[in-house]
């Protein structure tokens, strides 16, 4: 029993009565074997186990009597419940508080009382362990000390009865389905959760072994249950055919060991929760995620084919003699066209972003290079809106390891935004670094619309604009920004803004690139393009049309075939230097043509003929199915005069290197 100073506020000590869940509970045998030994130890006629509530007392155990409770103002024990000590009435008569009392005057006719108080670990007494009898009797030292005892065993056992009572509730009543087992997998609980969930009643598995009430369950899970009765919790989701619910039924599960009184591992806790709806709408999710996927790579195909026609076209109408005012319209068609391909690529960037495949591809590259090329290409816009576009470059050398192709993008973007917003003044591109964190600064700063504080937190948001207007007046769709902030993030850097409406912006774009040695200078290229011998596999007319436009201008040799199959075979028969390769076609496609191609050339020992993929299929998965497959390069449409007379240009610097 607690040595603790009795606490005597009546209405804590009726909420710790309470919470002890014992009053008006069923028989008890422990609390009857106290009663028992109270009688028996002190020779009486009567001994109780008695609780007191506000109402009444009542009796937990009783032994002598046969009421189960009287009323509070009748009953002695509430006289005990302000005092640590045995409360010990020698003869009732005498006793001004109980001379009238009908218990002492009528039946039972109590004159001898000793009452012991039951005061729990918080120190609130809520009952006795009392022994009554006919007879007076003088205090006894001997039977105090019993009585005493006994009440500190009364007191532990209901605090043991409530943390019992506590923990069957917890446990019959979680929503998750538990099992406890001891150290040698037999069965101690179940929850009536887990008894719903296997069909299996708690007096039927209590005591079996998990293999007995599930065989077979041991051998798959027996290396997991040693490692957790060693010490380890382990969880995971995992499928089970073994409920009463069917099968195919998803779990997500716990294992941990609980341990005894002294801290030693006693057995297995197993707690397990049906996810099997999570589970099929996650299915569901990444089934719809797939799906657009392949719409949206379906959609860049079908997009990116009309596309070519018409960026390739204009390209090499552009290398052709034209009047100003045609050339004007060829350069607004171009860009157009620019403009379309640049937002195809957003989407599909958002696409990779949500499901986690937006990449980097590392290598070295000429800083200051990357540079000039960005102003060069937004240079003309500049001088069209009579805007001045100024760039400054780092003062030491400017080779370095990074992704160009996203620095470029993200650099662009930038550069976009600013030109589009700007009517008056212009835009600063500076470049910085790297500062002491190795990290590299650039911040394109600009004269135009500027945004508001509010604006600004929804700036890197997907599809936002600065204002309502925006999309009538500028164009767009909002998906620059939030790309560029993600692959900046990827590059272990941020981008960030700052503006004000009417006062322009900075955006500033922090990215880490390490230095790195300069790549050797390439062969000087051939002033004049040799003639050279092109296979060229593609199915599309327009596209056949765009590239002999293009290639022609050179003095190439086209031969052109409609699917794989006809390539092979006009590879088989005669030599080229070059084939270009459409992906998807009929009777035999680009990638299985190009495996064809490479076994041909391995078996009758040819030398390699370089191979380029020509594909609107423009995703990352397709360039690395295309080198898998054995091209040398993969060259995205829409293409354009100056990527393809590269790309034939760049078969003879193969040969010279």
């Amino acid at each position: 029993m607690s040595t603790k100073a009795v606490r005597t506020d009546e209405a804590s000590r009726l909420r710790a009565l309470r919470r002890l869940a014992i009053l008006d509970t069923p028989r008890d045998p422990r609390f009857d074997r106290i009663a028992q030994l109270a009688k028996a130890a002190c020779a009486t006629q009567m001994a109780v186990v008695s609780l007191v509530d506000e109402h009444r007392q009542w009796f937990k155990a009783a032994e002598g009597l046969t009421d189960t409770e009287t009323p509070r103002e009748d009953a002695f024990c509430a006289h005990a419940l302000g005092s640590a000590a045995t409360l010990w009435i020698e003869d009732a008569r005498l006793d001004p508080r109980f001379a009238e009392n009908r218990m002492v005057v009528g039946d039972p006719f109590i004159r001898f009382y000793a009452g012991a108080p039951i005061r729990l670990s918080s120190g609130y007494i809520v009952g006795t362990v009392c022994v009554i009898d006919g007879a007076p009797r003088a205090y006894d030292a001997k039977i105090d000390e019993i009585l005493t005892a006994l009440a500190g065993l009364a007191a532990d056992e209901m605090e043991a009865h409530a943390s019992r009572a506590t923990i069957d509730a917890f446990v019959d009543n979680a929503p998750i389905s538990l099992v406890m087992t001891d150290l040698d997998l037999r069965i101690l609980r179940v929850s009536q959760t887990w008894s719903g969930l296997y069909g299996k009643a708690a007096d039927e598995v209590t005591g079996a072994t998990l293999d007995e009430v599930f065989p077979g369950l041991a051998q798959g899970w027996g290396s997991l249950f040693r490692r957790v009765l060693a010490g380890a919790s382990e969880r995971g989701i995992s499928r089970s055919d073994l409920t009463s619910l069917g099968a195919n039924r998803w779990f997500k599960w716990s294992a941990a060991p609980w341990r005894d009184a002294v801290g030693r591992i006693a057995g297995l806790l197993i707690a397990s929760q049906d996810v099997t709806e999570l589970e099929h709408a996650r299915e569901n999710a990444e089934r719809a995620s797939q799906a657009k996927s392949d719409f949206l790579a379906n959609m860049s195909h079908e997009i990116r084919t009309p596309m070519n026609g018409v960026l390739g076209v204009v390209s090499a109408l552009a290398r052709t003699p034209l009047s100003p005012d045609q050339s004007a319209m060829v350069s607004l068609i171009e860009r157009s066209g620019q403009a379309l391909n640049t937002l195809l690529s957003d989407v599909l960037d958002v696409s990779r972003m949500e499901a986690g495949q937006l990449s980097l591809t590392p290598g070295p590259f000429d800083l200051a290079l990357l540079l000039d090329d960005v102003a060069g290409l937004f240079a003309p816009l500049a001088k069209e809106k009579a805007l001045d576009l100024t760039v400054t470059r780092l003062p030491q050398p400017t080779w370095v390891m990074g992704d160009s192709v996203r620095l470029r993008q993200i650099l662009s973007n930038l550069l976009t935004n600013g030109l589009k917003f700007t009517d008056k003044g212009g835009v600063d591109v500076k470049a910085v670094g790297p500062d002491a964190s190795g990290r590299l600064h650039f911040v394109v700063r600009d004269t135009g619309i500027g945004f508001t504080p509010v604006e600004a937190k929804l700036l890197f948001d997907r599809f936002h604009q600065v204002d309502a207007s925006a999309t009538r007046r500028f164009g767009g769709a909002g998906l620059g920004l939030a790309i560029s902030r993600a692959l900046a993030r990827m590059m272990d850097g941020d981008l960030t803004a700052v503006g004000s409406p009417g006062d322009g912006s900075s955006f500033t774009l922090q990215v880490t690139m390490a230095p790195t040695a300069p790549l050797a200078p390439p062969a000087a290229a051939a002033r004049e393009t040799p003639c050279v011998r092109v296979l060229l596999a593609e199915d599309n007319l327009v596209n056949q049309q765009v590239v002999r436009l293009i290639l022609e201008q050179v003095g190439a040799d086209l031969t052109v075939v409609e699917n794989g199959q006809e390539a092979l075979e006009a590879f088989q028969a005669d030599s080229f230097d070059l084939v270009l390769m459409d992906m998807q076609m009929p009777v035999m496609d680009g990638l299985a043509a190009v495996r064809a191609i490479r076994a041909f050339e391995a078996e009758q020992r040819r030398p390699r003929t370089p191979i380029k993929t020509l594909s609107a299929n423009a995703l990352a998965e397709h360039h690395r199915a295309a080198l898998a497959a054995g091209a040398d390069d993969h060259v995205a449409k829409p293409i354009t005069a100056e990527s393809l007379i590269k790309a034939v240009v760049s078969i003879f610097d193969d040969e010279r290197t």
